[in-house]
C-alpha cells in the first residue's frame, strides 16, 4: 500500500519536533493523530508503523524502544540501535528453532 507523502511528511516533521528523542519519543497512538489515521478503538495504528518502515527504506534514520519512535541523530546512537536489534533478531532466530525442534522431535501436540 502506498502512503501519501502528506502522511510521511506529518510522522517525519511530528518526529523532528524538539524534545522528541531517544529519551523522550512520540508513541505510535500520538503519530497516528499527527498522520490522520488514528483508530477510534485506540492501540497503535498498523499504518503508522507501516509508514515508519516506508520512510526508514527511504533513508531515514528512525529508531523505537518501549516508548515510542524517535530519529537517530548520531553514528553511535544508530550502532547501539542497530546491535540491539541484532541481538533481539538472534533471540528470536533461536525461539523459533527451539520452537520447530520441541514441537517436531517432541511428537506434536500431546
Amino acid at each position: 500500500m502506498k502512503y501519501s507523502k502528506i502522511q510521511k511528511d506529518r510522522i517525519l516533521k511530528s518526529l523532528q519536533r524538539p524534545g522528541v528523542s531517544e529519551l523522550n519519543p512520540m508513541t505510535a497512538n500520538e503519530l497516528s493523530r499527527y498522520a490522520g489515521f488514528f483508530e477510534e478503538r485506540g492501540g497503535t495504528s498498523p499504518q503508522t508503523r507501516r509508514v515508519i518502515r516506508v520512510l526508514v527504506a527511504e533513508g531515514t534514520p528512525i529508531g523505537s524502544n518501549r516508548k515510542g519512535y524517535f530519529i537517530l541523530e548520531t553514528a553511535e546512537q544508530v550502532q547501539v540501535y542497530l546491535n540491539g536489534l541484532l541481538k533481539r533478531q538472534t533471540k528470536l532466530a533461536e525461539r523459533i528453532s527451539d520452537t520447530y525442534h520441541g514441537f517436531m522431535d517432541g511428537g506434536g501436540v500431546k
